[in-house]
């Protein structure tokens, strides 16, 4: 029965003999959308963005978000510290490989800014595009670390379990915020009877015209 790592290791070693010159040229350029000052150019343009359609809120946790998926990269790495291909080295990476921090850094950045402008995009063929996009380019940054042979496949289904895990987090954060910042409708008072105060209005007013007439009656009957 293949396991896991038999799996990784096939994988790894196809994608290895099945590189070329121009694939390695192609895919080491996407592969630098994943890296971790893109992705910070990112997160800033990204905040702006937000910023400027005056939406201060999903700008910070996005920010923050962008923040976790670097720290929760780097800590996992140091907890599992699981070794890189062979060929990591040959390129000068010697750090941990689990999980990817390419894939987790993509997913976390790309994943939430396309889910937030979805969410408030209108038009189902703008946001599919958004999320579109943004997907094509999270799968594109784990293929090419693939490629090159710095990771194994598993290093990239963790990355993106981790990735579009803080990305889906940060979304439910900033609806869960939106729905607490808006006011409860305050309830309309009643209106008074109008019309009841002016029928005793009307009767005080022809009280007086009354009284006499009264009196005048009882005056003959007297």
């Amino acid at each position: 029965m293949i396991g896991i790592e038999d799996l990784d290791l096939g994988i790894s070693l196809w994608a290895r003999q099945h590189q070329t010159t121009t694939g390695l040229n192609i895919f080491s350029g996407i592969s630098h959308l994943g890296d971790k000052p893109v992705l910070a150019c990112m997160a800033i343009a990204g905040a702006l963005l937000l910023g400027y359609a005056r939406n201060i809120r999903s700008a910070s946790i996005f920010l923050l978000v962008v923040v976790a998926s670097g720290m929760l990269s780097d800590g996992m790495k140091l907890l599992i510290a699981r070794d890189r291909p062979p060929a990591a080295a040959e390129m000068g990476i010697h750090n941990y490989s689990f999980p990817s921090g390419h894939s987790l850094g993509a997913a976390a950045t790309y994943g939430l800014f396309a889910l937030m402008l979805a969410r408030v995009t209108a038009g189902r063929a703008r946001k599919w595009l958004y999320v579109g996009a943004a997907a094509s380019a999270i799968l594109l940054v784990g293929a090419s670390r693939l490629y090159l042979g710095v990771h194994y496949p598993t290093d990239l289904v963790g990355g993106w379990a981790g990735g579009f895990g803080l990305a889906f987090a940060g979304l439910w954060l900033d609806t869960r915020l939106a729905s607490v910042a808006v006011p409860a409708p305050v309830p309309v008072a009643a209106e008074p009877e109008l019309v009841s105060v002016a029928d005793e209005i009307d009767d005080l007013s022809t009280e007086p015209a009354t009284l006499p007439a009264v009196a005048l009656l009882r005056g003959e009957n007297d």
